[in-house]
């Protein structure tokens, strides 16, 4: 059992064992075979994500491109 995403990704890269990660993190080695998905039942579980800020009208613009970059990252 580890609670930092590199052990975590780094032991399951090198068959040590399972772990439930966002699809972001593993698109690359999923789709390269490093990783196979394993209880596709579950795939559907999400975790949510929250970015808190001042209304639209008040952001800055260097808050609004990074929630940019972040939906665009997230999304397949």
């Amino acid at each position: 059992m580890v609670n930092q995403f590199g052990p975590m990704l780094a032991a399951c890269l090198a068959g040590q064992g399972i772990a439930q990660v966002l699809e972001f993190h593993a698109r690359e080695f999923l789709a390269d075979g490093r990783l196979v998905q394993v209880l596709p039942e579950w795939a559907d579980e999400t975790y949510p994500l929250y970015a808190y800020h001042h209304s639209a009208q008040q952001m800055s613009g260097k808050v609004r491109e990074f929630l940019e970059f972040v939906v665009a990252a997230t999304r397949e």
